[in-house]
Parts: structure tokens; C-alpha cells; sequence
């Protein structure tokens, strides 16, 4: 495969990625509540990210190096455990809003990635990554909210699976 058919792969996948993020977005967006910010304390943004999370995320791949040929495969796998384990943090009453998602998406991405690599990154690098100080205790909320089950079985990858073929056949797009 050579350079130009790795970048479409890779784009298909995070585009994929993203139709779903928006429609899970969409279906669990919280308004910007007193309530909400007790909650989400240290996700909370005080101003709204001027930069879409398509981008953000995109990002982050990129300094992961995950958006190489190579790592096609895991980019898809690790873009799955991220849909599940906010799947996961939703189940448990989390709403999503234009405030939380970044930092939300950011530390649910480096719980991922040390569950996936063997030689995952440390929180200093994430922090530079994210550009975010606070990945520490954001990592613990996020494993608290997650109850510690990070295992991830075959059952709960189909299902996922089939809400993004779901999406991608109904044609909905991200704007």
C-alpha cells in the first residue's frame, strides 16, 4: 500500500470515528448547568475549545503516530475502545456537552492507549499532547466514572461495530 492509500485509510477511519462521536454527541448533549460543572469539575473547559474535536483528535493521532500504514489496524482498534468506554461513562448518567468533550475525548484516548500498546506514553507526554495539565486526575475521574472495567470483550466490539454501520449506512454526515 503505498502513502496516499494509508492517509485514505486513516481518514476513513477517524471520519467513521467522528460520524459516530457526533451522533453519540447528539443523542447525550447536557446543557452547560451549575449542576453539570460540579460534576464534570476537572473535563469542564471554562471557555469552549475554539477547534473542532475532529481536529483535536486527529491531532493526537498523529503524535501517536497512529496514523501510519502500519498501524491502520490499530487505529481502528483503538479508536473502538474509545466508542466503548464513553459508551460506558454515558450509560452511567455522563452527559457531553461543548465544554467537556475535548479533555473528556483526550483522557479517554490515553486510558485506550495504555491498554492497547505495551509501551504506552506517560501522562507528561499526554499533557503535551491534550494540552491539558490536569491528565492525572482527569484519568482517575474517568477510571472511577468507568468503575475500573476496562476489559473490553468480543460481544461488546460487535455492538459497536454495528451502531457505526448503522450510521455510515444511513449516510449521516458531520458538517
Amino acid at each position: 500500500m503505498n502513502e496516499e492509500e494509508s492517509t485514505s485509510e486513516t481518514n476513513s477511519i477517524i471520519k467513521e470515528f467522528n460520524k459516530y462521536l457526533y451522533e453519540l454527541y447528539k443523542t447525550n448533549n447536557g446543557k452547560n448547568t451549575e449542576e453539570t460543572m460540579k460534576i464534570t469539575s476537572s473535563f469542564h473547559c471554562i471557555v469552549q475549545p475554539d477547534f473542532a474535536i475532529e481536529s483535536y483528535i486527529k491531532n493526537i493521532i498523529k503524535k501517536l503516530e497512529l496514523d501510519k500504514d502500519e498501524y491502520s489496524d490499530d487505529l481502528y482498534v483503538f479508536t473502538m475502545h474509545i466508542i466503548i468506554y464513553l459508551n460506558r461513562i454515558i450509560d452511567n448518567g455522563y452527559k457531553l456537552n461543548n465544554y467537556n468533550l475535548h479533555r473528556l475525548i483526550a483522557t479517554i484516548m490515553l486510558i485506550s492507549h495504555k491498554i492497547i500498546n505495551d509501551k504506552p506514553y506517560d501522562n507528561e507526554t499526554w499533557c503535551n499532547f491534550c494540552g491539558v495539565k490536569d491528565i492525572n486526575l482527569m484519568e482517575i475521574q474517568i477510571l472511577e466514572y468507568l468503575d475500573f472495567r476496562l476489559f473490553i470483550s468480543i460481544d461488546d466490539l460487535d455492538e459497536v461495530f454495528k451502531k457505526i454501520r448503522e450510521i455510515y449506512n444511513n449516510n449521516k454526515i458531520i458538517k
